[in-house]
């Protein structure tokens, strides 16, 4: 998991709950289809909105997506350094972002 301060990034969706105790998060996405989440894809995670400056939260990062599923049609992703449920849940809210060329 690294920090990033890219700005040109595409937002395709937003971290929902945890799944289980491993880590993984559901996806709510902004489009309706999912072809841009694939394994070994380059990540970029952002808080947004209106985070005071004294808060020790993370506020962007990027990792690589270790693995997608499905439940209920909806995508559910592991990625690396969020290893397991409080992880997940610390990054809820997160948008998920790509980069163009990833499109």
């Amino acid at each position: 998991m690294k920090t990033s301060e890219k700005t040109d990034t595409v937002a395709i969706g937003r971290v929902g709950s945890a799944a289980g105790l491993k880590g993984e998060f559901r996806v709510n996405l902004y489009a309706a289809d999912s072809v841009n989440l694939k394994e070994g894809k380059n990540l970029l995670f952002r808080r947004t909105g209106n985070v005071p400056e004294s808060d020790s939260e993370l506020k962007e990062f990027s990792a690589v997506c270790e693995r997608v599923r499905y439940q209920k049609e909806k995508p559910v992703l592991c990625v690396e350094g969020i290893s397991d449920r409080n992880a997940a849940e610390a990054i809820r809210g997160m948008e998920i972002c790509i980069e163009p060329e990833d499109l």
